[in-house]
């Protein structure tokens, strides 16, 4: 899956808005893009949250061998 991405150009979306939106639909994971675009992220899952997990705990080990994170 790939992120939706909304142009708001047209519309007035203020940051308290999206604020709401943000806590109204928690599930949900938005962002917003430097032009002010929403955008709705694709839930973590298989493949991609095992990648994640395994660069977590890289970065993890890598931390406190070096203690330079």
């Amino acid at each position: 899956m790939r992120p939706l991405l909304l142009k708001l150009d047209q519309v007035e979306f203020t940051d308290e808005q999206f604020y709401q939106l943000c806590c109204n639909h928690d599930e949900l994971r938005f962002e917003r893009s430097p032009q002010g675009d929403l955008i709705i992220m694709p839930p973590v899952g298989g493949d991609s949250g095992n990648r994640e997990a395994e660069l977590t705990i890289d970065l993890g080990v890598w931390n406190r061998q070096t203690g330079l994170g």
